[in-house]
């Protein structure tokens, strides 16, 4: 089998359901591809800056923290 070659978000279109996503606008637009991470930053294929902000958000859930006695 010959597969042309394809871009990786070329890739991500034809051959992944990502099932949160509208199919439609996704197939127009165009994956977000993270090409990597610095600190607090991430950056795009395309070179963009971003802040990570979001990961936090689930961390702590159902977590019960305990603090420390204080003594006294």
């Amino acid at each position: 089998m010959n597969m042309p070659d394809l871009s990786l978000a070329q890739k991500d279109v034809e051959y992944q359901l990502h099932p949160y996503t509208d199919a439609r606008l996704h197939q127009e637009v165009g994956p977000l591809i993270i090409e990597r991470g610095e600190g607090v930053y991430f950056y795009d294929d395309q070179g963009k800056q971003c802040i990570e902000a979001t990961s936090g958000l689930g961390g702590g859930a159902g977590v019960q923290q305990r603090m420390p006695d204080q003594g006294g």
